[in-house]
């Protein structure tokens, strides 16, 4: 077998040992290719030990493998390797690499300009990591090096310059794509409008709606949904609803996020009764209309949207219709119960909501506490010690069955977060603290439960006590 064969060979089986890869990579790069057969290893060998070291975060050697192959290669074969090495760089997610390693392919070869097929890699990479001077330079380079351009390239270009603000510019050539012989198709639409809509100009988006429809352009559902749910955030209901009936002249069926977006416009205009009516819709379709059904996100605005208006008897009427549907509540529906209880002073029952959580095995979050502990603390219900270490126990602070939920607790709750708002948020808790008596404020069950878990940080544990102590406004004290 030919020795360079046999160094590609013993390459292909070192994937996993990265420096004895490359180094058996520089030694394929550097023998002779003897044979027609081998000639073509340098090229074969190169995908693979390109993603090694890219694996292996081997950024020095990176930028040595562009060197390795400058001085290595012969020009036929030299070209295909670079063309090789930017594309991989580029599906890797390394922009700034593989655009330097594309100039270099450029300066070297001039008067052979990549395909467009490489030009959109390059764009797609440049545009995931958010790099739209990559994007402009990429384009221009494009035109310079006479390769005609593809709907496809334009509307990268158009979400390029829709994510840096620049929506004359996106409009601009929007409107030039003809001229180049590229017709717009929905997925330009849907990028422009969506530009507009997140700036908030909704109007303009559907006037490229209008207009697109004279070149037979139509939008899909996706754009339609963007654009209700832009005008809906404006409160502009009339025209997301003319919109809607438009969609349906269209032949296409509005889904639950466009009944979502309505949903929620409606219930943040205080129509909560209207709101209603379209969610009972949803779930009834008694005129067999074919509405989607609502999915957690709308059961979760309705939820809201019944709190909001402290209408609690068909808050809780949905959460127990949520609690049969079965994968219907999440940890944001019971925290919006949570605060939409303790709005009206419902504490027992907020108190009972922990409880029920937990039970089911949903993990109250920091803000589920956050919620709950200012009610207690306003209405005078239990002293700071009882507050804290009530919601303490609802969450099960118990390390003797080695289950580690004490532990997992306080991964999930930085430490020093919950001690800080209690003690901005319990008066009692401040005073105490203020008098430098930390362990007593807690309870002493509360700080024998931390201090018994042997993976808590000491250093921080004692940071916490020491900032909670130190940091109480004069006048609690």
């Amino acid at each position: 077998m030919d020795p360079t064969a046999s160094l590609a060979k013993a390459l292909f089986k070192n994937t996993n040992n990265p420096k004895l890869a490359w180094h058996l990579f520089k030694r394929i790069i550097s023998s002779p290719t003897s044979s027609s057969s081998s000639s073509d290893l340098p090229l074969r060998s190169l995908p693979v030990i390109a993603r090694i070291l890219i694996n292996s975060k081997m950024h020095r050697e990176i930028d040595s493998l562009l060197q390795l192959l400058l001085f290595s290669q012969p020009v036929e074969t030299l070209r295909p390797c670079l063309v090789s090495l930017v594309r991989i760089l580029a599906k890797s997610n390394l922009p700034d690499k593989a655009v330097a390693h594309f100039k270099s392919l450029r300066s070297r070869f001039p008067d052979k300009p990549p395909s467009v097929y490489l030009y959109n890699l390059l764009l797609e990479s440049s545009l995931r990591e958010n790099n739209v001077d990559f994007v402009l330079w990429l384009y221009k380079d494009m035109i310079f090096a006479g390769i005609k351009p593809e709907t496809y390239t334009f509307n990268l270009l158009i979400w390029a310059l829709c994510e840096s603000d620049r929506l004359d510019d996106a409009r601009e050539v929007f409107d030039k794509m003809r001229d180049k012989g590229c017709q717009p198709n929905e997925y330009s639409v849907g990028i422009l409008v969506r530009g507009y809509c997140r700036a908030g100009l909704a109007g303009r988006g559907l006037e490229v709606l209008d207009e697109v429809r004279s070149c037979n352009v139509f939008p899909n559902k996706v754009v339609y949904n963007t654009l209700i749910s832009s005008f809906c955030k404006q409160g502009r209901t009339n025209e997301a609803e003319k919109l809607v009936e438009r969609m349906r002249e269209d032949g296409l069926f509005p889904d639950a996020i466009t009944f979502n977006s309505r949903i929620s416009a409606l219930c943040s205009a205080g129509k909560i009764l209207e709101g209603s009516r379209i969610f009972r819709d949803m779930r009834v379709d008694d005129q067999g209309l074919g509405l989607p059904q609502p999915n957690v996100v709308t059961y979760n605005l309705m939820l809201q949207g019944f709190c909001k208006e402290g209408m609690l008897e068909e808050a809780e009427a949905l959460l127990k219709s949520m609690e049969k549907a079965g994968d219907f509540i999440n940890l944001e529906s019971y925290n919006i119960w949570l605060l939409g209880l303790v709005r009206k002073g419902k504490l027992l029952e907020a108190r009972l909501v922990l409880q029920e959580m937990v039970d089911k095995g949903i993990e109250p979050s920091i803000y589920s506490y956050k919620i709950v502990i200012p009610g207690f603390c306003k209405n005078g219900m239990l002293r700071a010690e009882r507050t804290v270490m009530s919601l303490m126990d609802v969450y099960a602070w118990d390390i003797d069955d080695g289950s580690g939920i004490a532990m997992k607790t306080l991964k999930r709750f930085p430490l020093y977060e919950l001690l800080t708002y209690a003690k901005e948020n319990v008066h009692g808790l401040s005073s105490s603290c203020a008098l430098g008596q930390v362990d007593s404020a807690f309870g002493p069950m509360f700080w024998s439960h931390i201090n018994s878990i042997g993976h808590i940080d000491r250093a921080k544990l004692k940071e916490a006590r020491t900032t909670v102590t130190t940091s109480i406004p004069a006048e609690d004290a």
